[in-house]
């Protein structure tokens, strides 16, 4: 699991996610967002990249768990894992 913010240190963590997401060896692996960015449609967006989940700061930890737990048992990943 990658977990990244949007804004990175001159980078687009959207673009980050996209080019994990066309690698062979990194596509199945869950990127959620965590991030204080207030940029408009910025949830749609990181789905629409491949992001798993967007949470934004400040932040629940119990809620972090939470969706880390639901991240790695994502069907395509329990399938990938036990197909291995």
């Amino acid at each position: 699991m990658i977990i990244c913010d949007i804004n990175l240190n001159g980078e687009s963590g959207l673009e980050l996610c996209e080019r994990i997401k066309q690698s062979p060896e990194l596509r199945d692996t869950p990127v959620m967002f965590l991030s204080g960015a207030q940029i408009p449609d910025i949830i749609r967006r990181s789905h629409a990249v491949g992001g798993a989940y967007y949470l934004r700061k400040p932040f629940d930890p119990d809620v972090l768990l939470e969706l880390i737990d639901k991240a790695m048992w994502m069907p395509h990943l329990v399938a990938a894992h036990a197909g291995a």
